[in-house]
């Protein structure tokens, strides 16, 4: 009789080891299932986390390039209106030169044309000059004509 409730009692030790194991063994599947979720979990972090990065390493890939190019357009328009100011210089010079090479043609000719006006001149008076001397001398050859018919009638009396 000891024996029999000895197994008895051994069977529903046995019953309870069973229940304790199969316990076990589902606690243990469900964290292990909990660890899978974790596990795919932390991946879906790990992937959002790296997915991110990519976007914000994008765009400061973007930012950057805009920036460069914001840079290169502002330094082209920097060389632009540095060519300009210096075409426009060249320009003014050149504009300067032709004025003062106008200037001077102009004088030159004034002057020419001065000196040509200055010879005309003393020429007419030269031709006027001659032109009264000979009068004068003509005034005076018939005034010496007129003079000694005078005399000569005054020396020999008729």
């Amino acid at each position: 009789m000891d024996a029999t409730r000895r197994c008895s009692k051994s069977s529903s030790h046995s019953g309870e080891v069973a229940a304790v194991v199969e316990r076990t063994a589902s606690v243990n599947s469900y964290r292990e299932g909990g660890v899978e979720e974790e596990e795919e979990e932390e991946k879906k972090k790990k992937k959002k986390k790296k997915k991110k990065k990519k976007k914000k390493k994008k765009k400061k890939k973007k930012k950057k390039k805009k920036k460069k190019m914001k840079k290169n357009e502002k330094e082209k328009e920097k060389k632009e209106k540095k060519k300009k100011k210096k075409m426009m210089k060249m320009k003014m010079k050149k504009k300067k030169k032709k004025k003062k090479k106008k200037k001077k043609k102009k004088k030159k000719k004034k002057k020419k044309k001065k000196k040509k006006k200055k010879k005309k001149k003393k020429k007419k008076k030269k031709k006027k000059k001659k032109k009264k001397n000979k009068k004068k001398k003509k005034n005076l050859i018939l005034q010496l004509k007129t003079f000694t018919i005078c005399f000569s009638q005054f020396s020999n009396p008729i």
